[in-house]
């Protein structure tokens, strides 16, 4: 039989250890020769539902093994304990999964963390974003908008590059901003050499050297 160190000896009953002149407690046969307490709960670290964290009371809420002490989910089943962003809050109860956001704030009590709701102070669980500008469209004042000029993206002739003006002196549908010959019309928009410049006003259209 091993010899256990002079801080644990057996009682005279040979199932429990003493230490300090206490007793700990333990699953009945489970083996815990040396009983390792690291958190100092009382209870042994092979049994401890928290065993870094003081948990007497072994209360497990969501019953998936993890102690309410230390689970990152107490009140949600998540045995595996993931954390992708590392902010305590297991992925499966975080409100932004994706986005550090230790307080968890929630302003407009959507469901959405304020770190990741694209209207944090509306409340919008769906997210909707029909013109994908990353501003939900409850609170967005252009919602068909993408490049937020004022002018929805049907009529402006820029979709993605703001031009509220919507200059196009060559009449090709295209705005001066992102067309890539502003004063010839090249519907196509064609660039061979790819450098910027249409082939319709490129200098060396086979070259990639860009005009002026």
């Amino acid at each position: 039989m091993r010899r256990l160190p002079a801080r644990c000896r057996p009682d005279p009953a040979g199932r429990r250890c003493r230490r300090r002149g206490r007793r700990l407690r333990q699953l009945p046969g489970l083996a815990n020769e040396w009983q390792e307490d690291y958190d100092g709960d009382r209870i042994g670290d092979l049994c401890d539902d928290c065993p870094g964290h003081q948990d007497p009371a072994q209360t497990d809420s969501d019953a998936d093994g993890r102690g309410d002490a230390c689970d990152n989910c107490p009140s949600l089943s998540n045995p595996d304990q993931e954390d992708a962003e590392i902010d305590g809050w297991g992925d499966d109860c975080d409100n932004c999964p994706d986005d550090a956001n230790p307080d968890q704030e929630d302003a407009d009590a959507d469901g959405k963390g304020d770190a990741c709701d694209n209207c944090p102070d509306d409340a919008n669980p769906a997210q909707e974003d029909e013109d994908g500008d990353d501003i939900g469209d409850v609170c967005d004042a252009y919602p068909n908008d993408r490049d937020n000029d004022g002018v929805e993206d049907p009529s402006d002739n820029c979709v993605t590059v703001p031009n509220p003006g919507q200059e196009n002196p060559d009449g090709d549908t295209l705005g001066n901003v992102c067309d890539n010959c502003p004063f010839l019309a090249n519907l196509d928009q064609a660039d061979a050499d790819a450098d910027g410049d249409g082939d319709v006003c490129d200098v060396c259209p086979a070259i990639p050297i860009r005009a002026g």
